[in-house]
């Protein structure tokens, strides 16, 4: 999951590796610009969450969004969700 443009400004864009094909995919992109964030997945890997970071001003980001994974043991096969806001 990207975050930061080769100009050095954050980005929304995010794309998902596949270790079975070796493979990148664009999918939808986050809610909000990020550079610098964290993410973290879930055991089960049915949702990555996106926490923190730095915005497009260069101001931190107070937010976490996730995005549901619909099937863990290929993620390239349905990369139509879009990403959450979880209110904090």
């Amino acid at each position: 999951i990207w975050g930061l443009e080769s100009s050095q400004e954050s980005d929304a864009e995010v794309e998902i590796f596949s270790v079975k094909d070796n493979f990148w995919r664009a999918t939808e992109p986050m809610i909000q610009n990020r550079a610098s964030h964290s993410l973290i997945a879930t055991e089960n890997g049915k949702w990555v969450y996106a926490f923190g970071g730095m915005s497009t001003d260069g101001s931190a980001i107070d937010s976490i969004e996730r995005l549901k994974i619909t099937n863990p043991d290929n993620p390239l096969s349905d990369l139509t969700t879009k990403w959450q806001p979880i209110e904090v």
